[in-house]
């Protein structure tokens, strides 16, 4: 199911709530809205910042287009969509990477050492 998917900064809180709203009625017993959901992340690129030179302050253009894709497949990943239609390798790899890390868990060492900061001596 593509309910359609627009760009950080182009709309993207609107593919958001849609697409959260559907994941939630199909969970909530919908058998209409029970398919998988996909984005077309790619539309990212179609956002002018994504790929426009632009003043320095922007930083450079191969970066921000990775980046603005990124930020869109991440947003929408947390409204449940379960594929995305990505064309940066960086991109896809980040998603990847994130989706590893939120699927495989932390394991007992790590959750120890991640609650030393609340009695850290300085």
């Amino acid at each position: 199911m593509d309910t359609t998917t627009a760009a950080l900064g182009y709309g993207l809180d609107y593919s958001f709530t849609v697409m959260e709203r559907a994941r939630l009625a199909g969970l909530m017993g919908d058998p209409e809205l029970q398919h998988p959901l996909s984005s077309g992340t790619t539309n990212a690129w179609a956002a002018r910042e994504a790929w426009l030179k632009m003043a320095p302050e922007w930083g450079p253009r191969e970066l921000r287009g990775p980046i603005w894709e990124t930020v869109t497949a991440l947003t929408l990943l947390l409204a449940g969509v379960d594929m995305f239609m990505m064309m940066h390798p960086a991109a896809v790899k980040t998603v990847k990477d994130v989706v590893k890390k939120l699927t495989t868990g932390v394991s007992r060492g790590k959750l120890e050492q991640l609650s030393d900061w609340v009695s850290l001596k300085i």
